[in-house]
């Protein structure tokens, strides 16, 4: 018998001073049986950084289903009419994935974590490092895993941008800095 995805439910609350964008989102992730809390919670963090293009445009910004493949993003933002205006993937996409997204999207944004992004961007930057729509910016491994450590199937979110950090508290638990790091863009 297949596992079936476990459906998260998120209140999330985004202050993003830096783009004076003050906004509540109901949420519902469905986290394939494969995709770690760690990833899910990068998904989360990548949904709240890009909502105030929300505001900017009218457009959906939605989640995939949890589960990478290379033909999908981890979230997309689209117009009206289903024109891709961002593509926004999480870990460490192969050269392939990168290459298609840049070609179907106006821009990309990757969110790379975990103890081996050094050696990825290492190996994927000469091929990649061209694209001018392309955005690459790394989230700390050790906040990603306490973070992750966190989940539940209903949270409480607060992502808090000031600045260019970011603050992430769920339910009760102390707040989480994040200090992001470009690695293009």
């Amino acid at each position: 018998m297949a596992l079936s995805a476990t459906i998260v439910k998120i209140e999330l609350s985004v202050s993003d001073i830096d783009h004076g964008c003050y906004e509540d989102h109901t949420l519902t992730l469905a986290r394939h049986p494969s995709e770690t809390e760690d990833r899910m919670m990068v998904r989360l963090i990548a949904f709240a950084l890009r909502a105030h293009r929300l505001a900017e445009v009218d457009a959906s910004l939605t989640f995939s289903a949890g589960l990478p493949t290379p033909d999908t993003s981890d979230l997309l933002l689209a117009d009206l009419t289903g024109r891709e205006l961002e593509a926004i993937m999480v870990g460490q996409p192969d050269e392939k994935t990168v290459t298609k997204a840049v070609r179907r999207a106006e821009s990309v944004v990757v969110h790379p974590f975990g103890t081996a992004v050094e050696q990825w961007w290492r190996t994927i930057a000469p091929r990649v490092g061209g694209f001018e729509t392309l955005t690459v910016v790394q989230l700390p491994s050790a906040q990603i895993k306490e973070l992750g450590a966190q989940v539940s199937r209903r949270m409480a979110v607060q992502v808090t941008v000031l600045e260019g950090e970011i603050t992430v508290t769920v339910g009760e638990n102390d707040p989480v800095q994040l200090v992001p790091v470009l690695l293009q863009g």
